[in-house]
């Protein structure tokens, strides 16, 4: 497969979210966002975990796949995510699993 996916990393997502992936009707594009203040916070987690999750909807949606069940996070996107080795493939952010890597203030 063979296809190109935007990648987007920005400030101007809520904190709750890590990333998030969007398909636009109109123009057929899939666009993949993340939330930069999160990559600050935790990058190994963005990078094993938060990628891997967005990139599974974003293949999804390139099949046609658009499953309301489980906010789209279905067996056959769980099959995915785990194809593109994300390590935990759940439907959302187990906090329980973030190591906060914060950089150190100044005192």
């Amino acid at each position: 497969m063979n296809f190109i996916v935007p990648l987007i990393i920005t400030d101007q997502m809520k904190s709750s979210l890590f990333g998030m992936t969007t398909y636009e009707t109109k123009s057929n594009q899939i666009t993949i966002y993340l939330n930069k203040k999160r990559f600050k916070e935790s990058l190994d987690y963005m990078i094993d975990d938060v990628i891997p999750h967005e990139y599974a909807h974003a293949i999804m949606f390139k099949f046609g796949e658009f499953s309301n069940k489980n906010a789209g996070h279905t067996l056959q996107w769980q099959k995915v995510c785990r194809s593109l080795e994300g390590l935990r493939c759940d439907r959302f952010v187990n906090h329980k699993d973030i190591l906060i890597d914060k950089t150190k203030l100044f005192y």
